[in-house]
């Protein structure tokens, strides 16, 4: 089995944001808004570069800031997708104590424990605080059979808290019909 990229730690690509010139800028011109969500895809050849949301409630928008370890990329601000009457609720990267990559090897441990025939083609990695789960890595498999695996894991503790297997073919036939 080859061995999968190491990714950046996030409070290291989170700590190159702050201390970029384009988002000082951006906090002076919003200073209301807060952190909401990190994120980063991984798959066999490489890790994306982190991606950090930023919410205003004013404007019911989030401003996505990019660092790849060499630059910060700020992109326009963007609908947020919730549910109506629902607060996007605050990240708080000091509660992390599980990193990406710690918890990158739980789901690999797990799925060869509990799924050894799917291949992962690529994994969706989102750090978000939702009211049910508390803050969360919130992880999709994408596999080779087609389908998508999600785990919902604990920041503190690593701890796997929710597990689902659902096949794309089976949601693509339920949502043409």
């Amino acid at each position: 089995m080859a061995q999968k990229p190491i990714c950046v730690p996030v409070h290291e690509a989170h700590e190159e944001i702050e201390h970029s010139y384009t988002y000082m800028e951006f906090l002076k011109k919003t200073p209301q808004a807060y952190l909401v969500h990190a994120f980063l895809t991984r798959s066999d050849e490489n890790c994306s570069a982190w991606q950090f949301g930023f919410y205003d409630r004013q404007s019911d928008r989030v401003v996505v800031f990019e660092t790849d370890g060499h630059e910060v990329k700020q992109h326009p601000p963007s609908e947020v997708y919730k549910e109506p009457g629902r607060t996007i609720m605050r990240l708080n990267l000091n509660q992390v104590q599980i990193g990406v990559e710690e918890t990158l090897h739980t789901i690999d441990a797990r799925m060869q424990e509990a799924y050894k025939g799917e291949l992962a083609s690529k994994e969706i990695i989102l750090m978000q605080t939702l009211p049910e789960w508390g803050t969360i890595w919130n992880i999709t498999v994408l596999s080779l059979t087609f389908h998508i695996i999600n785990f919902k894991i604990d920041v503190k503790t690593g701890k796997i808290l929710s597990e689902q297997r659902e096949s794309l073919t089976t949601m693509a036939g339920t949502r043409s019909s």
